[in-house]
């Protein structure tokens, strides 16, 4: 049995910590023998962490990463990744997402298709749905 709980940190922390029935299905008194697999924010759920017998942090891309992952992403053509970077350190807005890879591959499949960085991350997400 595997039960996952993603966004866990998204529910009330109050609820989170006198909800019954969720503390009891985190020390498995509810499904004796299924693994639990609990998905949030590091800052989040603090308490239901100190009750796990296994955390795993996952860490989002550094600076290099990301220079790295650019580079990979334009395999034969260096100067749209050298643009996009530049483009990146005028919106700090975007830069500031390139951290979580999934972001990442947003932002650089939409300069593949468009040439160049909206202005905004209304337009970012709007053109990125649009395109979709």
């Amino acid at each position: 049995c595997l039960v996952v709980l993603d966004g866990l940190d998204e529910i009330d922390i109050k609820r989170q910590q006198n909800d019954e029935w969720l503390m009891g299905l985190i020390n498995c008194e509810l499904l004796e023998r299924c693994s639990i697999v609990i998905t949030s924010r590091p800052h989040a759920c603090q308490e239901l962490i100190k009750k796990a017998n296994r955390t795993i942090e996952i860490l989002g891309f550094g600076d290099e990463e990301i220079k790295e992952f650019v580079r990979n992403s334009f395999p034969n053509d260096t100067q749209s990744a050298e643009t996009f970077v530049q483009e990146l350190e005028e919106y700090p807005q975007f830069y500031s997402l390139c951290n979580v890879p999934v972001s990442l591959v947003m932002i650089v499949d939409m300069f593949k298709k468009l040439k160049c960085l909206p202005s905004t991350l209304t337009e970012l997400y709007k053109r990125f749905v649009v395109m979709r």
